[in-house]
């Protein structure tokens, strides 16, 4: 069987292009030397490879080492200086399918593409590689792979472009995860392990180390060494390493004889450095010839596919997505009208000077009303959002399948939302608050008459009609301005503030506090929240503001800011069996534990019985464990970082 030749002393068997490789250095310490090594040698074994750049230096392959001659053929350049094709934004999908349909070697210089293009190519195109690649080897290039898979801090730039990053990210931890079963490998390229997503780092299977100085690089490849042995005398040589030479560490791999640990020199490329740096007063000489390949045929190829992709025209899908925010505005337009006429209600008149007059006052009952109102109100506004924002995406990454009644059926749960919530507003019940609330007057024993207070300039919300009564029970002094909290929605912030800049999940808040997750007394509480501006929600993750992080003042939240004091918080609600898994689990971090194991060593019973289900179920809910593709779990890394 061939052998793909790395070292003068290292060969890799071919089954290699499954494995998930981790390439760290410093620049100039030979590790795109390394990758470009690799990928030439899965060429010459006839297996096909996709390199994304956001360097536009990979063009090299395709020419010889000293650019005199040809390089790798049939190796199709999309994008960049040297590009066969141009590469658009929008068509991550498209190239996905093409290289899922035809296996064709590709590089993708996304260098011209702004941040936020960057981002809806790679979502589209790695979801559609895992969805659609159906068997056969492929290899992955990640270069520069800190800017395409980064470590998310929860504080990154804007919310949009958090987003787009956070997006990026899970599509390729998905690919890095799960993409083995279907033959798909990968090479994770960087200069900066300590700003490349832990989940990345750590579960690549083959680590080869160049010359690294940064104490957080170190500490970033420290993790990987804790994770799969301990060897720990490496980092300290990593600093002193000669351009070229790296430790390469394969401890499971191939799984008959694993190579372990190795110092090595790695053989230099076969073909043009496009990423060397010039030299001070140097010159870089551009390669001149490059090896042909045939454009014509390529287009043939993909000619069903582009009609495929026009079959879904942007204009038609823009139809849509006009279409459905009209059907939002429509009834957003008729709440805002409600909440006006229940807001015009709340203000103050007059009293007469040492006169009390009857009033109507406002029983549980209509408070409860009123705050299922709001609520109804706030999640039909997120669930509107949340689709109008899912039809955004489908235009920025043109995904090419079904996509026109994936857009219908996303309009029609808008449409029944909204409907639903106008029939509450309209139900007859509502309508005799309405009223009742018109002919509600001010208790006032005083002998001074008291003045009215200034009503918003901009339509008071629901929750406003609350300040009509006397305060409830449970209702905290605000320690900011004039925001009004209730206990359990105070506690909820605390907890977000006390874990900035992570995020949580609802499921993690209603444990972490005590609150049933999905009951009504936790959504009046989001709700309270959330209409003061206090918190942030993206998909599943719920983060709190800067105005959230104001509300507390000088003093700060109650913090639970170390990993032990979270931990201690949430044992207290968990069941025995769970409390112990989670203690194993966080002494051995960042190792995983098998199920038989924890069934075993932990509780002491049988594998494959449901306690052990329920208890990671019980781990799980609360975002407290994570899971590789072999089902095994840890402590979750986010916790690791307190």
């Amino acid at each position: 069987m061939k052998k793909l030749a790395i070292a003068k002393d290292l060969t890799l068997p071919v089954d290699a292009i499954t494995q998930t490789f981790l390439v760290v250095g410093k620049r100039g310490s030979g590790k795109s030397n390394t990758a470009a090594r690799l990928v030439e040698q899965f060429h010459h074994a006839g297996l096909p490879f996709v390199v994304l750049d956001p360097t536009d230096t990979w063009y090299g392959v395709r020419s010889s080492r000293d650019g005199s001659g040809p390089g790798l053929d049939n190796v199709y350049v999309f994008g960049g200086r040297k590009a066969d094709l141009p590469l658009e934004a929008t068509a991550g999908a498209l190239i996905a399918e093409v290289l899922c349909e035809h296996r064709i070697s590709m590089v993708l210089s996304v260098k011209h593409l702004s941040g936020r293009e960057r981002s809806a190519f790679m979502v589209a195109f790695a979801m559609t590689l895992f969805q659609k690649w159906t068997g056969g080897p492929l290899h992955v290039v990640l270069e520069e792979a800190h800017e395409l898979a980064p470590q998310m801090s929860g504080s990154r730039g804007n919310d949009q472009n958090t987003n787009n990053e956070a997006a990026m990210l899970g599509a390729f931890k998905r690919l890095w995860k799960l993409g083995r079963s279907s033959g798909i490998g990968g090479t994770a390229v960087t200069q900066r392990p300590a700003s490349l997503s832990k989940d990345i780092t750590t579960q690549s299977e083959i680590l080869i180390a160049h010359r690294t100085i940064g104490p957080q690089d170190v500490k970033a490849i420290g993790e990987w060494v804790k994770y799969h042995g301990q060897h720990e005398q490496i980092l300290g040589e990593l600093p002193t390493l000669p351009t070229g030479e790296a430790f390469v560490w394969a401890p499971e791999f191939p799984s008959d004889k694993p190579i372990g640990l190795r110092r090595t020199t790695v053989l230099l490329r076969d073909t043009y450095d496009s990423a060397s740096t010039p030299k001070v007063g140097e010159q870089r000489v551009e390669p001149k010839q490059l090896a042909d390949v045939d454009i014509d045929r390529l287009r043939s190829k993909m000619a069903k596919t582009i009609e495929q992709a026009q079959a879904n025209d942007p204009r038609e899908l823009k139809r849509l997505l006009a279409q459905a925010s009209k059907d939002a505005a429509v009834s957003t337009k008729r709440i805002s009208e409600l909440e006006g006429q229940i807001s015009r209600t709340s203000s103050f008149a007059p009293s007469n000077e040492g006169k009390k007059e009857e009033v109507a006052a406002l029983t549980d009952a209509d408070r409860a009303l009123l705050e299922k109102v709001a609520t109804r109100l706030d999640e039909v506004r997120a669930d509107a959002r949340k689709t109008l924002d899912t039809i955004e995406l489908v235009l920025a990454t043109r995904v090419t399948e079904a996509v026109t009644g994936s857009l219908d059926g996303s309009r029609d749960r808008v449409k029944i939302t909204l409907k639903a919530v106008d029939e509450l507003l309209n139900a007859a019940s509502v309508k005799q608050l309405l009223e009742k609330l018109n002919g509600l007057a001010v208790i006032s024993t005083s002998p001074v008459a008291r003045p009215a207070p200034q009503v918003p300039a901009k339509s008071a919300s629901i929750r406003h009609v609350q300040t009509l009564s006397p305060k409830p029970q449970g209702v905290s002094a605000p320690a900011h301005g004039d925001v009004q909290l209730k206990k359990g929605a105070r506690d909820i912030l605390n907890a977000l503030a006390a874990r900035h800049p992570v995020p949580m999940k609802w499921s993690q808040l209603a444990l972490l506090c005590g609150i049933k997750a999905r009951g009504s007394t936790m959504s009046s509480y989001m709700s309270n929240l959330r209409t003061q501006g206090l918190i942030s929600e993206s998909g599943d993750d719920i983060g709190v503001t800067a105005t959230g992080l104001d509300y507390f003042g000088d003093a700060g939240p109650a913090a639970l800011q170390s990993k032990a004091e979270l931990i201690a918080v949430w044992s207290r609600r968990l069941k025995k069996g769970a409390r112990a898994i989670l203690d194993d689990l966080d002494r051995r971090y960042p190792a995983y534990r098998s199920k038989d194991e924890l069934s075993s060593d932990v509780l002491g019973i049988d594998a494959g019985g449901s306690t052990l289900s329920s208890y990671l179920s019980n781990l799980r809910v609360a975002g407290l464990i994570e899971e590789d593709g072999d089902g095994r779990v840890r402590l979750h890394s986010d916790l690791e970082g307190r």
